[in-house]
C-alpha cells in the first residue's frame, strides 16, 4: 500500500540498513567524532580522579566525631542532676549557673577562635580544644564545692567550642561522595550523648557515683586529644596567610567588647 502511494513521488522509502550505509555529512561527522572523544576523555578523567578515602582518614573522622559529641556531655548531665548536686555540696541555689556558665564560655570561645580557624587551620584548635575539655571534666569530677563545678563548666564550654569545629573539619577531609557520612558520624555521637547522659547521671546520683559521668569523659576526651595529636594533619589552608600576619590583623578590641557584652544583663525599656 505504501509503495503504491509513493510510487509517483521522487522520494524513496529506505530501510534502516540503507540509511545507516549513507555517507555522513562532514559537519555531523566531525561533531559526532568530537562528542565521542570528549566522552572517552571524561570517562578516563573520572576513573583517574575517583575519590579514595584511606582507613586512617576514617579513623580521624571517628576521633573528630567523638570529641565533637562528647563536648556536649556536661550539659545534659547537669540538666538532670544539677540541683541535687548543688544541694549535696551545701549551696542549693548555685546550680542555676552550671549550664549558663557553659553557654557563655562556649559562645565567647566561638567568637574568638571560630573565624580564626578558617585562617590558621583547624588542627591545633581541635587538638588544644580536646585537651582543655579534658581538664574541665577533671575539675567537675573532683569538685568539692559548687563554685568548682561552675568553673569546670566554664572550662568545658571554652574547650568545647574548639572541639565543635570538627563540624567544619569533617567535610574538609572527605570528598563530596562520602561527606554526608562524616556529618552522620558527628551527629550520631550527639544523639547518643543527649539520650544516654541524663540516664547515667540519674543512676550515678542514686548510687553516689555521679562524678564518673565526668571521669569517663576525661578518659574519652583525652584519647580524642591523643588521636588528633598523632593522626590529624589536615591540608594547609588555601589562603596561605602566615600566623604572625594573622595575629597582627586580628580585631582584639572587637573581641574584647563582644566578650564583655555577653556577661551584661539585657535591659528591656
Amino acid at each position: 500500500m505504501a509503495i503504491d502511494e509513493f510510487a509517483g513521488d521522487d522520494k524513496m522509502i529506505m530501510t534502516e540498513t540503507e540509511q545507516a550505509q549513507l555517507p555522513v555529512s562532514r559537519e555531523s561527522g566531525e561533531n559526532g567524532s568530537d562528542d565521542v572523544e570528549r566522552s572517552v576523555e571524561t570517562d578516563k578523567l573520572s576513573e583517574e580522579f575517583e575519590p579514595v578515602v584511606t582507613l586512617k582518614t576514617w579513623i580521624v573522622c571517628l576521633i573528630l566525631s567523638l570529641g565533637y559529641g562528647l563536648s556536649f556531655w556536661a550539659v545534659p548531665v547537669m540538666a538532670a542532676i544539677g540541683s541535687q548536686v548543688s544541694a549535696e555540696l551545701g549551696d542549693p541555689s548555685s546550680y542555676v549557673w552550671y549550664i549558663p556558665a557553659w553557654t557563655i564560655a562556649i559562645t565567647v570561645s566561638f567568637l574568638w577562635f571560630g573565624p580564626n580557624s578558617d585562617l590558621l587551620g583547624r588542627r591545633w584548635f581541635l587538638v588544644i580544644g580536646n585537651l582543655i575539655t579534658t581538664v574541665g571534666h577533671i575539675v567537675v569530677a573532683s569538685a568539692k564545692t559548687s563554685n568548682q563545678i561552675t568553673a569546670g563548666m566554664v572550662i568545658i564550654g571554652f574547650g568545647g567550642a574548639l572541639c565543635q569545629m570538627a563540624a567544619f573539619a569533617l567535610p574538609e577531609l572527605l570528598p563530596n561522595k562520602w561527606r554526608h557520612i562524616g556529618v552522620v558520624f558527628a551527629d550520631s555521637v550527639i544523639y547518643i550523648t543527649v539520650i544516654v547522659a541524663p540516664v547515667t547521671a540519674r543512676y550515678g546520683l542514686e548510687f553516689g557515683t555521679w562524678q564518673w559521668n565526668y571521669w569517663s569523659m576525661t578518659i574519652l576526651q583525652f584519647l580524642s586529644f591523643l588521636g588528633l595529636l598523632f593522626f590529624y594533619f589536615p591540608p594547609a589552608h588555601p589562603a596561605g596567610i602566615s600566623i604572625p600576619q594573622t595575629l597582627k590583623e586580628l580585631d582584639y578590641v572587637g573581641k574584647y567588647m563582644d566578650s564583655t557584652d555577653l556577661g551584661k544583663p539585657n535591659k528591656v525599656f
